[in-house]
């Protein structure tokens, strides 16, 4: 992937771009009515059109290398009688984790885990049972009243989409977690 498809991607974009004369242009941009959650400037639409490719060439600057590896252990395939150890049964990882965060907590409200989840209106590669499958795993009971779990679908969203900015869940996201670090130090 790193050595052989995103080079000739990248190599037939620019060239596609180049040779057609291809540059920003906001009407082209695409947009679902009505969904677009944050309304970006003139000039952030022009920054993110232009920083597409530059952040494509970040993605694939670290070496691959071992990512099968990592798929197999994820998807369970490999020879190791249990790759995940304690941590095996997805079905089994919350109740672990409120444990896990009682024990080193011992109960302070302060140290309550927050957990929010989001998912694309429309995702092809979980579908709605996905999403209704994983909200499942994190019951009050499992939760232990240690972890506070709280899950949203973006509108107009899909799979490859979700993080663009204009549907706000990325703002929604960094503002989150900015407070969180605001309100601990």
């Amino acid at each position: 992937m790193n050595k052989g498809v995103l080079p000739a991607f990248q190599f037939s974009g620019g060239m596609i771009e180049k040779t057609f004369g291809i540059d920003y242009n906001p009407a082209s941009e695409p947009s679902v009515k009505g969904t677009d959650r944050v309304v970006l400037t003139e000039d952030e639409r022009r920054l993110e059109w232009y920083m597409n490719p530059e952040l494509t060439k970040y993605l694939a600057a670290e070496s691959v290398r071992g990512v099968s590896d990592e798929v197999l252990m994820l998807l369970k395939r490999t020879n190791h009688p249990r790759p995940w150890g304690l941590w095996d049964d997805t079905d089994d990882y919350v109740s672990r984790l409120a444990a896990q965060e009682t024990a080193v907590h011992r109960g302070e409200a302060a140290s309550i885990l927050k957990v929010r989840a989001y998912y694309a209106a429309s995702d092809n590669m979980i579908g709605k049972q996905g999403s209704q499958w994983f909200d499942g795993l994190w019951t009050e009971g499992a939760c232990d009243g240690i972890i506070d779990f709280a899950s949203c679908t973006c509108p107009g969203t899909t799979h490859d989409n979700i993080v663009d900015r204009k549907f706000g869940m990325l703002d929604e996201w960094a503002v989150t977690v900015a407070k969180s670090y605001a309100v601990g130090s």
